[in-house]
């Protein structure tokens, strides 16, 4: 790595740290949003807010921190602690990952597009496929879900859960849980941008995504307590593909990761605040 790139995030350089600070702002509101869109597929049983952004960051750090993926395990448990069902707990949470990880097939499909110019067309046919998909799912939920059991690969993306879930609720919880999840993306690729420049490296659309794409794949990658080296060399890698230098890349990994720990652990204290001073 070029060291002179650390001179960057140096104590002198107030840009680069106010760049991260708007990066960690920006990863506070992309965990707001998932726990608002969480207790909207719960359902009218939900418990509060507060107690879903508690069970939500609790299982982010868990599998932040811990070389297994127990999240969902700790986050299902707390929200059935908490008194909801296990089944709603399940369903709901399975529903949030099927709708973010159609989300970012989307954004592959981005990428692709952007690399060759005659496959343009497949983002927003994406798009419009899955709000057709929606409305016909509300309609004629008993068929979608026939369809969706005889395909492989749409079970292992929890779409039937998804599916459910959106023929459960109305139009408006629909529409809002659809605008959390814009919400969510906008911000993560803000933050993504926010990073990218204070790294040195000219921040760009293309770039922010393909770090999206990257944060995911460290998530699946096998790796030592708190992801440490794994999750900045696979966002290192993506960003090498682009033809990112391999320092500034890492820089750029190192300052995510970062980021996404302090955005956790803040968000930690924050959902648990009020728990501490009311046994004061």
């Amino acid at each position: 790595m070029d060291l002179s790139l650390i001179t960057k995030v140096s104590p002198l350089n107030s840009d680069a740290f106010g760049l991260a600070a708007f990066a960690v702002l920006s990863l506070v509101l992309v965990e707001c949003a998932k726990t608002f869109r969480w207790r909207i597929f719960l359902g009218p049983g939900a418990p509060g807010l507060p107690h879903c952004l508690r069970a939500l960051v609790a299982g982010q750090l868990t599998n932040a921190l811990l070389p297994l993926r127990a999240g969902d395990a700790v986050r299902i448990g707390m929200i059935v602690w908490s008194g909801s069902l296990l089944t709603v707990a399940t369903v709901s949470t399975a529903a949030a990952k099927a709708i973010d990880a159609l989300c970012l097939a989307g954004i592959a499909a981005l990428i692709v597009g952007a690399e060759f110019a005659g496959l343009r067309w497949i983002p927003p046919v994406l798009a419009v496929c899955g709000l057709v998909a929606i409305i016909w799912v509300r309609r004629e939920p008993a068929i979608a879900q026939r369809l969706i059991d005889r395909v492989p690969l749409v079970r292992k993306l929890r779409i039937a859960e998804l599916a459910v879930v959106l023929a459960s609720i109305g139009p408006r919880q629909i529409a809002l849980a659809l605008t959390m999840t814009v919400i969510v993306w906008t911000c993560g690729t803000m933050a993504n941008l926010a990073i990218l420049a204070a790294a040195g490296i000219a921040p760009t659309f293309d770039l922010a995504v393909r770090m999206l794409v990257g944060v995911y794949l460290a998530g699946l990658a096998p790796a030592p307590p708190a992801r440490v080296v794994v999750f900045e060399g696979v966002v290192a890698g993506t960003l090498m593909t682009a033809g990112v230098d391999p320092g500034a890349a890492a820089l750029a990994g190192l300052l995510l990761h970062g980021a996404l720990l302090v955005e956790l652990g803040a968000l930690f204290l924050i959902a648990n605040a009020s728990t501490w001073l009311r046994r004061r």
